[in-house]
């Protein structure tokens, strides 16, 4: 977050301070005038990595039962990853406050016409479409959690050559996209 909130303020300025005529004299502040883009970059690099070190060393470690398959050395572990106490786990329904104008859960209600009707009726095409392009379905099924450990990252082998190939391709217009515009 610290490299996007630098990187915002520079293009902020940069926006709000135009660049000067030719034979005009430049007023911008250093940071616009002096140091081109690219070197900006890397020095946007250098600070989120430092406030990444810094952050890292001054939080705890993980306990090691709980970095199974998080780490490349532990990637193809075969044993049950072990979440941390509190975290992702939801309290359950009879314990959450109810709003103070909602209805007791205990008293059987009516069934009417638009809970009848398909969930997805009721957001709009923007979100199902957003929904559609992240893999997701917008309905919130309760899973058995024995199905839902994954204990392997093996892959087919079709999926892999697709996924590499297409990885190269985009690796490759990114170089020409910077080399045409650097």
């Amino acid at each position: 977050m610290a490299g996007l909130l630098v990187g915002v303020i520079r293009m902020a300025v940069d926006f709000s301070f135009p660049v000067p005529a030719c034979g005009e004299v430049d007023t911008r502040p250093a940071v616009l005038s002096q140091v081109h883009y690219l070197y900006f970059s890397l020095i946007l690099f250098a600070l989120s990595a430092l406030v990444i070190c810094v952050v890292s060393l001054a939080t705890p470690p993980l306990p090691p039962h709980c970095l199974h398959r998080l780490t490349w050395w532990s990637r193809h572990s075969q044993e049950p990853c072990v979440n941390l106490p509190g975290v992702g786990a939801s309290k359950p329904q009879q314990d959450r406050p109810q709003a103070p104008d909602s209805e007791p859960q205990d008293r059987p209600q009516a069934p009417d016409s638009e809970s009848q009707q398909d969930p997805d009726s009721h957001t709009g095409r923007c979100y199902r479409a957003v929904l559609w392009m992240c893999g997701l379905t917008g309905q919130s099924k309760p899973e058995d959690p024995a199905c839902s450990t994954l204990l392997s990252l093996k892959e087919e082998p079709l999926w892999r050559h697709v996924c590499n190939i297409n990885a190269l391709l985009l690796l490759t217009i990114n170089i020409f996209l910077w080399g045409y515009f650097a």
